[in-house]
């Protein structure tokens, strides 16, 4: 539309129109509450001034009333959720930009953070995607090097270069048949192709921190291979880990509590 040309009628009814329902639909989420009061002035009325309040009126008061007070109880809920998540994979993804992108593609360094509910470790965030995307592979604290990171509350780094891509039965000791790191055989067909994996437990911020979740990093490629390619990539690797996890722990903290 060239400067100066005048607004159709047509589309400045249509603007005006959506402005007016905006307005209508914010003044009614912030003083739905007021329904209630209403209902109770009625009720009162009816009762001590003998009025006849027909049925039909609160009924379409208390169903607007109802359909007002469900987003308005689960709508911030989700919105918090999505909106942890989202910030979650933002910061996977700026946490693995600082490896050199040839060597971050040549291992597959992937990036994720789980949550713990109890005993059981859930996957909350992924970048670039989740070893296992149909989210089907449950954890424990018990198991794989997440579950040692929180168990031993400190970073664990594993290199698996000499199981990577066989099969189940070399990861059982030969005395008792107890698999490594209490992996099961389907959570060993989804990592199998890993070369190498680092896990750091997430506390919670307050005067008791407690694990509430870990931040893990595996690459098909040994640790050698991007982790101490060179002199201190591995401290400044962790450091910027440790700094990251402070806001992990924030977010995973409002997660919980959600």
């Amino acid at each position: 539309m060239a400067l100066g040309t005048p607004v159709p009628p047509r589309f400045q009814r249509h603007h005006t129109g959506q402005k007016i329902l905006q307005r209508i639909a914010i003044f009614l989420w912030r003083y739905t509450l007021w329904l209630n009061v209403i209902v109770g002035l009625l009720l009162l009325a009816e009762r001590w001034f003998l009025f006849r309040i027909a049925t039909w009126v609160f009924i379409v008061t208390s169903a607007f009333a109802i359909m007002l007070a469900i987003p308005q109880t689960f709508a911030p809920r989700f919105i918090r959720s999505r909106f942890g998540d989202e910030i979650t994979r933002i910061i996977l993804e700026d946490l693995l930009q600082t490896v050199e992108p040839s060597i971050r593609d040549r291992v597959h360094l992937r990036c994720n953070v789980m949550i713990r509910d109890g005993s059981a470790l859930k996957m909350l965030a992924a970048y670039p995607e989740k070893t296992d995307p149909m989210g089907t592979v449950s954890w424990t604290v018990e198991q794989g090097c997440c579950g040692l990171a929180v168990r031993r509350q400190e970073p664990v780094v594993l290199n698996l270069v000499e199981f990577q891509g066989k099969p189940y039965d070399a990861l059982l000791d030969p005395e008792d048949e107890l698999p490594k790191w209490g992996i099961t055989r389907e959570q060993w067909e989804h990592t199998r192709d890993l070369g190498s994996i680092v896990s750091i437990p997430i506390f919670s911020i307050g005067p008791s921190p407690e694990i509430i979740g870990v931040l893990n990093f595996d690459a098909t490629g040994s640790q050698q291979e991007w982790l101490e390619y060179a002199p201190d990539v591995k401290e400044q690797f962790f450091k910027r880990a440790m700094v990251v996890r402070r806001v992990l722990g924030l977010i995973l903290m409002s997660q919980k509590t959600i």
